[in-house]
């Protein structure tokens, strides 16, 4: 359940990446995880925070995990969508986009994104 407490670890972990400091940041994700597992907004935050070390497969992880514990949370799929590209799979990329797209069709950067790859991969 999220608690006030789990929402002040998180805010604090949003400082902490805002300043380049991911390793702490996603220390305090565990915290609010270890409180409240399905919490899908951490579990996407801890995977930006892995993106940003340039360790995507943790960050695919991440990502996995925010789509499980909420299968409606476009940034889950937002966050593993990004990841697959900087892994250099922009053709499954392109196929996470359609899902957040699925899920808001006005999430305007997925939008772009796709658009792009659509581009890039000459479709």
């Amino acid at each position: 359940m999220l608690t006030r407490h789990i929402q002040i670890l998180m805010e604090q972990g949003l400082r902490e990446a805002r300043d380049g400091r991911y390793e702490s940041a996603m220390e305090l994700y565990d915290m609010a995880l270890t409180g409240y597992p399905a919490y899908a907004e951490a579990w996407a935050w801890k995977g930006a925070a892995y993106a940003q070390l340039n360790n995507y497969s943790a960050a695919l992880e991440c990502a996995d995990a925010a789509i499980s514990a909420d299968p409606h949370y476009e940034w889950g799929y937002f966050r593993k969508a990004c990841t697959l590209e900087s892994m250099g799979k922009p053709l499954a990329a392109f196929g996470v986009y359609g899902a957040v797209l699925e899920i808001n069709p006005d999430f305007r950067i997925a939008a772009q994104r796709k658009r792009e790859l659509k581009k890039r991969l000459g479709m």
